[in-house]
């Protein structure tokens, strides 16, 4: 939450901070992305998230040998908390793990990319105009062509298609 002080007599002043030890992070409404490292007080912070890619209409057909041409994948924006230059590195992996729609999962959780360890991430843009602000990132060719080369049996719907392609771990760095 954003914290307003008011007042300008901060002679009597007290504040603290409680740690959590995790806070419930499934199905969340707005996602957090970033890290802060320069501050003496908290020291490093960090903010990543887990995402899965659904299909926007069932019994795909992607015809004969289709081939890739792009692979992007975009975020809109609203609020941001720091210096937007400093938002120098991106990462994007592939998760080996399945996401439940109907599990609970906490801050502390952690999904392991052991079978996919490879930065996904070619180029990354961030738009920072106050009418469309927009965060573009675009990926590997391979993990679209990937997608393709499940064949359309993997496109019927999205039950069949995540048994196939888990998700996505995305974290600034």
């Amino acid at each position: 939450d954003n914290i307003i002080v008011s007042s300008t007599d901060f002679e009597n002043f007290n504040s603290h901070t409680e740690s959590e030890d995790s806070l419930r992070s499934d199905e969340a409404v707005n996602l957090i992305l970033g890290e802060i490292t320069e501050d003496d007080v908290f020291e490093n912070n960090s903010a990543l998230f887990y995402t899965q890619i659904l299909l926007t209409a069932n019994n795909i057909d992607l015809g004969d040998n289709p081939i890739v041409d792009s692979v992007v994948l975009s975020y809109t924006y609203s609020g941001y908390y720091g210096d937007l230059e400093e938002f120098s590195s991106l990462e994007v992996i592939e998760l080996s793990e399945v996401i439940h729609k109907d599990s609970i999962y906490y801050s502390n959780s952690e999904i392991i990319n052991a079978n996919f360890p490879i930065n996904l991430v070619k180029s990354f843009s961030l738009n920072t105009d106050e009418l469309a602000p927009m965060l573009k990132i675009k990926l590997v060719d391979s993990l679209g062509q990937k997608i393709l080369n499940y064949g359309n049996e993997a496109l019927i719907d999205n039950e069949a298609f995540l048994q196939n392609f888990h998700g996505l771990a995305i974290a600034a760095q």
